[in-house]
C-alpha cells in the first residue's frame, strides 16, 4: 500500500464512522429546531453530543463538508449510501443549501447557531430575499452554507464532489445540468416542455461518438430526479412534456419512469414502482394498461400482482378505497400516497377528508405498521396545517382524540399526540380559540388517565404549543387586543397551563410597565396550580425580585405544596422577599405553615418576626417550641424585648410538656435579663394545666434567685382565677 493511501485510510474510517454519526444527529438536531426551538431540552442534549462527533472528525481532518449527489450523502467527497437521511436532503433542498462545512475549532454555541440557521423556514429565507441574502445577514464562525447558485458558480454542482465526478459533469450540456439539478434540489419540476425536446432530439440514432458518451450520465440524473420527485411532479412532467415537447420527450420519460419502476420491482422495493406507476396513471384512463408495457421479464409474479391490485384500487372510485382501508395494510399506504399528493394546492381539502376517514378507521393491526402509517398521517396533517387550518379540523380533533383514549401502544400514541398539538397549534395562530381550547382541555383530561394515550398526553403538555404561537397569544392579552378573536385567549392559556406560565413569566421579569405587569400577574392567578412548577424554579433564582414576584405570585395561588420551597425565601438575605414569603405561608391556609414560620425564626428580619409570632400563636404548633425557645436564647441583633416576650407567651399558648420545660429552662438562664426570665414564668402561669401548676411551684421552692422565687410563688393564684 502506498503512503497515500496508508494516510487516507483513519479518514476515511472516521468518516463512516464519527462522520456519519455526526450528520445523523445534526438531522435529529435539526428535527428538534424546526419543530420547536433551540432551548428544547432534547435539541440542546443532541448538539453536545453532535459536537463531540464532529471533533473526533476534525482532529483528523481540519473541513468536513456535507452535501447530497446521486442519493448518496457525500462527507469530504467520500459518497456513502445512507437513506434515514434523506429527510435532512430534502431539508437542505427546500433551502436551496448545496451544502455545509464545519472547521476546527467549532464549539457548542456556533454549532447550535449554524443549525438554528438551517433550521430557518423557506418562507423566512425567501422573505429576506433568498439563501444568499440571508446568509450574509446571518454570518457563522467555523461553519459555512452555500446555496445551491454559489456552489454551481464555484464548479461545485452544488455539492463537494470529487475531481472526477465534477469533471464527468462537465461534460453534460450546461443548460440540461442546471434545469435536472435544479429540478432535483427543488423536488418540483423546472425541465420544461423546451429541455426535454431538446434531450429527446438529441437521442437520436445518428449520435456522434462523443455525444454517446453523455447519454449514459444524462440519464442517470433524468433516473435520480424520477427516483425523488413525488408522484403529482412526475404527473406534472409528463403533461409538459405531452403538450409541448411532442411525442418524443413524452416517451423520453414515460420509458425512464417504466425502467425504473421496474428495476425498483426487481430489487424488492414494490412501493417506489407503486410510485412510479402512480405518476404514469395520469396519462392513462385505465393504469391496468400501463402493466403491459413494462419489458419483458422484468416483474416476479408476486410483484406483478401486487402492481395489478394497486392499479386497480386506483381504479375504484373514492368510496370503494375508503371501505377498503378495513380489509388490509397495504390500502392504508395507498390512501397515503392519494393524501400526501393532495395536500397541496386545490385538493388541500379532499385530502383532510381522506385524512379523516384514515383516523376513523380502526387502523393496521401491527403496531409497527399502524406506527409507520400514523406517522406519514401525522405528517400530512401538519402539511396541512402549516397552509391554513383544514376545514373538517373539528372533526379531525375528535378523531385523534378518540384515538388516543383507545391506543394501546406508546409510541403510536406518542405520533398522534402530535398530530393533535399540530392541530391544536394551528388553530391557535389563526385564533380559532374555542376549538384550540377544546384540543388542550382533551390533552389535560387524557393526561389523568394510566394508558399509554394519557402518557403521550403528559409528554405532550409541556410543548402543547409552538414558542412563537404562544408568544403571539401572550403579546395580545397584554396588549388588551379585545376583539372578537382574542376573548378566548385566557381560557387558552389557562389549559396550556405550564408552558404558558414560563412564557408569562420571562414577559414579566423584563416588562417595565407597571400596568402592564399587573395584568400579567391577573392572568398568572387565573393559571391557577399550573403555574406552579413554573414559579418554583424561579424560588431560587440569584436575582432578588424575581424571587420575590415568584413567591408573590405563589402565595395568591393558596398552594399549600408551596411550604415546601419556602426555607430559602424565608431565609434570603433581602427583607423584601422575607416579606413576601412569610405572607405567602399565611395565605396557605394550611397547618402545616407553622412548623416553616417556626424553622425560620432565627433567619427572619426583626420587622417580620411578629408576624410570624401572631400566627404561631393562633396555630399553637407543639413542634415550634425548639425554635421559639432558641430565638428567646440566642437573639439575633436589633430584636426587641417585647418580641422576645411574645415569643415566651406563644410557647405558654402551646401547653405542652416540652413548652412548660423550655419555659423553665429559661426561667432559670441566668444569662438571660430578668424581665425576660420573669416573662417566662408569667407563660408557665397561664399554662392551665397539672404539669404546668406543678413545675412553677418546684420551680418557686427550687430557685436560687430570691427574687425570681418570690415571683414564682406570686403568680400560682393565678390558677384559680383562669
Amino acid at each position: 500500500m502506498s503512503p497515500a493511501k496508508r494516510g487516507a485510510t483513519p479518514v476515511t474510517s472516521i468518516l463512516r464512522g464519527q462522520g456519519i454519526q455526526f450528520v445523523r444527529m445534526l438531522q435529529g438536531a435539526l428535527r428538534l429546531f424546526a419543530l420547536y426551538s433551540s432551548e428544547h431540552p432534547q435539541a440542546q442534549s443532541l448538539v453536545r453530543r453532535a459536537l463531540q462527533a464532529l471533533q473526533a472528525v476534525l482532529k483528523e481532518t481540519a473541513t468536513l463538508s456535507i452535501g447530497f449527489q446521486f442519493n448518496n450523502v457525500l462527507l469530504n467527497s467520500l459518497p456513502l449510501s445512507d437513506p434515514s437521511l434523506s429527510w435532512l436532503a430534502g431539508e437542505l433542498a427546500k433551502r436551496r443549501v448545496g451544502f455545509i462545512s464545519f472547521t476546527a475549532g467549532i464549539d457548542e454555541g456556533e454549532l447550535c447557531r449554524a443549525i438554528a440557521v438551517l433550521a430557518t423556514s423557506p418562507e423566512t429565507i425567501d422573505q429576506q430575499g433568498g439563501m444568499g441574502p440571508f446568509l450574509r445577514n446571518n454570518p457563522l464562525a467555523h461553519a459555512r452554507i452555500v446555496g445551491v447558485q454559489t456552489a454551481a458558480d464555484e464548479g461545485s454542482l452544488a455539492v463537494i464532489t470529487s475531481a472526477e465526478e465534477a469533471a464527468a459533469m462537465a461534460k453534460v450540456p450546461r443548460w440540461l445540468l442546471q434545469a435536472l439539478q435544479q429540478t432535483k434540489a427543488e423536488q418540483g419540476v423546472t425541465v420544461g416542455p423546451e429541455q426535454l425536446q431538446a434531450l429527446a432530439a438529441g437521442l437520436d440514432p445518428s449520435l456522434t461518438p462523443q455525444q454517446r458518451v453523455l447519454l449514459p450520465q444524462v440519464q442517470e440524473l433524468l433516473t435520480d430526479i424520477v427516483r425523488q420527485a413525488d408522484p403529482s411532479a412526475l404527473s406534472q412532467m409528463l403533461r409538459d412534456a405531452a403538450a409541448g415537447a411532442g411525442t418524443n420527450g413524452a416517451e423520453l420519460l414515460k420509458s425512464a419512469l417504466l425502467q425504473n419502476a421496474a428495476l425498483a420491482a426487481s430489487k424488492g422495493n414494490v412501493a417506489q414502482a407503486e410510485r412510479m406507476l402512480r405518476g404514469l396513471a395520469v396519462q392513462e384512463q385505465d393504469p391496468r394498461r400501463l402493466l403491459d408495457a413494462f419489458p419483458a421479464g422484468s416483474l416476479t409474479a408476486g410483484a406483478r400482482q401486487r402492481l395489478t391490485e394497486y392499479a386497480e384500487w386506483m381504479c375504484q372510485p373514492l368510496e370503494g378505497r375508503l371501505g377498503a382501508l378495513k380489509a388490509r395494510t397495504q390500502e392504508y399506504y395507498w390512501l397515503l400516497v392519494e393524501i400526501e399528493n393532495a395536500t397541496t394546492g386545490e385538493r388541500m381539502n379532499l385530502a383532510a377528508e381522506w385524512l379523516l376517514a384514515m383516523l376513523a378507521a380502526a387502523g393496521p393491526a401491527e403496531d409497527a405498521d399502524r406506527l409507520t402509517v400514523l406517522g406519514r398521517a401525522r405528517d400530512a396533517l401538519t402539511e396541512l396545517c402549516s397552509a391554513g387550518l383544514p376545514a373538517n379540523a373539528q372533526q379531525l380533533q375528535d378523531a385523534i382524540v378518540a384515538r388516543l383514549q383507545q391506543e394501546r401502544c406508546l409510541p403510536v400514541a406518542t405520533t398522534l399526540a402530535e398530530a393533535l398539538s399540530a392541530l391544536i397549534d394551528a388553530a391557535a395562530q389563526r385564533r380559532q380559540l374555542p376549538l384550540a381550547t377544546a384540543g388542550a382541555a382533551a390533552v389535560a383530561q387524557l393526561a389523568g388517565r394510566p394508558s399509554p394515550g394519557g402518557q403521550a398526553a403528559r409528554q405532550l403538555q409541556p410543548r402543547l404549543l409552538k414558542p412563537n404561537t404562544l408568544a403571539q397569544l401572550v403579546a395580545a392579552w397584554i396588549d388588551k387586543e379585545q376583539d372578537e378573536a382574542s376573548r378566548g385567549i385566557a381560557g387558552l392559556l389557562k389549559r396550556v397551563g405550564d408552558q404558558a406560565a414560563r412564557e408569562l413569566l420571562a414577559v414579566f421579569e423584563k416588562e417595565p410597565q407597571a400596568a402592564r405587569r399587573l395584568r400579567i400577574h391577573h392572568l398568572l392567578r387565573r393559571l391557577g396550580k399550573a403555574a406552579a412548577p413554573a414559579l418554583f424554579e424561579r424560588i431560587s433564582h440569584p436575582r432578588w425580585y424575581i424571587v420575590r414576584d415568584a413567591v408573590l405570585l405563589l402565595g395568591d395561588l393558596g398552594d399549600p405544596t408551596l411550604l415546601e420551597h419556602l426555607d430559602g425565601p424565608l431565609a434570603h438575605e433581602d427583607e423584601r422577599v422575607q416579606r413576601e414569603a412569610v405572607q405567602a405561608a399565611i395565605k396557605t391556609r394550611s397547618l402545616a405553615r407553622g412548623v416553616v414560620l417556626a424553622r425560620a425564626l432565627p433567619s427572619l428580619k426583626p420587622n417580620l418576626v411578629e408576624t410570624a409570632l401572631d400566627d404561631l400563636l393562633m396555630l399553637k404548633e407543639p413542634s415550634a417550641v425548639p425554635f421559639l425557645e432558641c430565638l428567646v436564647r440566642q437573639p439575633q441583633t436589633g430584636l426587641r424585648s417585647y418580641l422576645l416576650e411574645k415569643a415566651l407567651a406563644v410557647m405558654g399558648a402551646i401547653e405542652t410538656q416540652e413548652a412548660v420545660e423550655c419555659l423553665l429552662d429559661c426561667a432559670g438562664e441566668t444569662t438571660l435579663p430578668l424581665p425576660l426570665r420573669k416573662a417566662a414564668l408569667n407563660a408557665v402561669a397561664h399554662v392551665d394545666t397539672t404539669s404546668g401548676h406543678r413545675a412553677l411551684e418546684y420551680f418557686a421552692r427550687t430557685c436560687a434567685d430570691a427574687e425570681l422565687a418570690q415571683v414564682a410563688d406570686h403568680l400560682r393564684p393565678v390558677w384559680h382565677y383562669l
